[in-house]
């Protein structure tokens, strides 16, 4: 049994150098090939990649906003539930309290329901911020787009007639 482990350790080392080999030598190919390969091709790679990313980015986005909205929504139930647990609570201490103080209690009810209405439209505010952003974002980034596929256009209308 104790004879079999060395070679077994020798083995696994070199599996692991031949894996190492290799991994250089596809980084060298990898290299290489960069290096053969044309301004314009490398361009057009560019250009595909940005295409690919552009719905990922959408995706995002639009998940991003629907966090928002779910968040602000959250937050508006909670201000709601909080406004009515002090409505409440207000009404209840205002069964034991004399006529004055419910007057006072009352009023602190409608003060506290008030706030949490402000809290959950400022949170509206807020996503609705949030999602012109991200749309005025994506805007730019399918402007930016446009024109770079438009300079290379240019570009190769230019090679062409020269040629």
């Amino acid at each position: 049994m104790s004879s079999n482990r060395p070679l077994a350790a020798s083995s696994i080392s070199s599996q692991l150098q031949q894996q190492q080999l290799q991994q250089q030598q596809q980084q060298q190919q990898q290299q290489q090939q960069q290096q053969q390969q044309p301004h314009t091709q490398r361009a057009a790679a560019a250009q595909q990649q940005r295409r690919a990313s552009a719905p990922a980015d959408t995706a995002d986005t639009a998940a991003a906003a629907a966090a928002a909205r779910g968040a602000a929504a959250r937050a508006a139930a909670a201000a709601r539930e909080a406004a009515a647990r002090a409505a409440a609570a207000a009404a209840a201490a205002a069964r034991h309290l004399p006529t004055g103080s419910s007057a006072a209690a009352a009023a602190g009810s409608g003060a506290a329901a008030a706030s949490a209405g402000r809290d959950s439209k400022d949170c509206s505010t807020i996503v609705s911020k949030q999602q012109q952003q991200q749309q005025q974002k994506q805007q730019q980034q399918q402007q930016q787009q446009q024109q770079q596929q438009q300079q290379q256009q240019q570009q190769q209308q230019q090679r062409q007639q020269q040629q």
